[in-house]
């Protein structure tokens, strides 16, 4: 794969070499350890206004699960203004990018009110905009009284999520009345690793000869 990058100097084609095929990266609650050549940070819900807790051997799943309790935010909306979210980050070491493809995990309400569910955002855009969706169905009390919890899959195929050296997630989550919690477990990063080389001195050296005897001409034909 080629990731171009266009700068003031023009535009420098650095070559990327994938050296783990779309695999799991990483993954949070239960903690899965990052994959030579990644790092990753906890679960956080530093600024946001939602009661998260990190529990163990949780309900239905028998491990480790983010208990959230968006605290009376009440539709998608609300919740991303209101910031009821937690959040996590995954970073390539230094020389190299993430090639993301997925994000999974499952989920499970605590109760059988709803609507409960939950949309997604990113640091690639500054957490403007949604890249995912979702509502619970499924509860292990009445009238649903499943055994799996409901699972979920956000695509991360696109440009954007290509070549990254960091990526901070947030989840954000609400439900119809201030006692109604979302629990989430086994959230699992899947995509690729790569090796970026950037050009040698030498190459970029003969560039900006390139470009700046390009300037000269422009300016002489002026």
């Amino acid at each position: 794969m080629n990731k171009i990058i266009s700068g003031s100097l023009g535009v420098l084609i650095f070559a990327v070499t994938g050296i783990a095929n779309a695999t799991l990266l990483v993954g949070w609650q239960p903690d899965v350890a990052p994959i030579t050549g990644v790092s990753a940070t906890g679960i956080s819900s530093v600024g946001s206004t939602a009661t998260v807790n990190l529990l163990s051997d949780c309900t239905l799943v028998s491990s480790d699960c983010v208990n959230v309790n968006p605290n009376g935010v009440t539709t998608a909306a609300d919740a991303v203004t209101s910031n009821t979210f937690f959040e996590f980050s995954a970073s390539a070491d230094t020389g190299l990018g993430l090639d993301l493809t997925s994000l999974m995990f499952s989920a499970f309400k605590g109760g059988s009110s709803g609507p409960r569910g939950w949309v997604m955002r990113t640091s690639i855009d500054a957490f403007a905009s949604d890249i995912g969706d979702g509502i619970l169905t499924c509860s292990p009390f009445s009238p649903t009284f499943c055994t799996e919890p409901d699972l979920f899959s956000v695509d991360l195929t696109g440009s954007d999520f290509q070549g990254l050296a960091q990526i901070d997630f947030r989840i954000y989550s609400y439900s119809p009345s201030e006692v109604n919690v979302l629990n989430y477990s086994h959230l699992e990063l899947h995509g690729d690793v790569s090796q970026v080389s950037v050009p040698e001195p030498t190459s970029l050296a003969l560039l900006g000869l390139g470009l700046a005897g390009l300037g000269f001409t422009r300016k002489k034909r002026t």
